[in-house]
C-alpha cells in the first residue's frame, strides 16, 4: 500500500518522407525523438544517409528506446507515429513493441475533444495557449531537400532538429 509506482512517461515524435499521407509501405522513416518527462534528456536519432540499412539501424534504434518507457505520449500518433513505425519494423523484420507492452496516450484526441479551434494541429494548439513557433517549422522545400543525395544532409539536420522541437511541445501543450 505504501509503495508507489513510478511510470517512465516520454514524449514521442517521427518524421516521415510521406508526411502527411503517411504510407508505412513505400515511405521512410527520416528520424525520431523520445523526451523524457522526468529528467528532460532526449533520445533521438536519424538518418545520415539514404540507404535501407540505415532507415533499419534508426527504426531498431527507436524500439530500442521506446522500451525504456512505460508510457508514450504522442500528438496523433494514433493515426501516424504508431502505424508507420509499426509497418516499418514490420519491413525489417524488427520486434515493435506489442499489445500493452508499454502505454500510448494521443493527446491529438484529448485536445480535440476538449477544444475547438480552427485546425487540430499541435503548432495551433501550442499558439492557442501562447507558445511562439518553432524554430525548425517544416516547409515544402525542406521535404522536397531530403528527397535528393546532394541537399540530403542539410534537410535531415533541420527535419531532426525539428522532431526534437516537437517533442518539447508535445510536453508543453500537455502540461499546459
Amino acid at each position: 500500500k505504501e509503495l508507489t509506482v513510478q511510470e517512465i512517461e516520454g514524449y514521442w515524435d517521427i518524421e516521415t518522407s510521406q508526411a502527411g499521407r503517411g504510407a508505412g509501405n513505400f515511405g521512410i522513416i527520416y528520424c525520431w525523438a523520445i523526451l523524457d518527462r522526468g529528467t528532460g534528456k532526449v533520445y533521438s536519432d536519424h538518418m545520415r544517409s539514404r540507404t535501407r540499412p540505415e532507415e533499419k539501424r534508426i527504426v531498431t534504434s527507436m524500439i530500442k528506446a521506446m522500451r525504456l518507457f512505460d508510457r508514450l505520449y504522442t500528438w496523433y500518433g494514433t493515426g501516424h507515429d504508431v502505424p508507420i513505425s509499426r509497418s516499418r519494423a514490420e519491413y525489417y523484420g524488427l520486434d515493435f513493441p506489442g499489445y500493452q507492452e508499454l502505454a500510448h496516450v494521443d493527446l491529438y484526441y484529448s485536445f480535440r475533444g476538449k477544444f475547438k479551434l480552427h485546425s487540430n494541429r499541435q503548432d495551433a494548439a501550442a499558439e492557442f495557449f501562447g507558445q511562439p513557433p518553432q524554430e525548425h517549422h517544416l516547409k515544402p522545400e525542406i521535404w522536397t531537400n531530403a528527397m535528393f543525395n546532394d541537399t540530403f544532409a542539410q534537410a535531415i539536420k533541420h527535419i531532426d532538429l525539428h522532431c526534437k522541437e516537437d517533442v518539447s511541445q508535445t510536453k508543453w501543450v500537455h502540461e499546459r
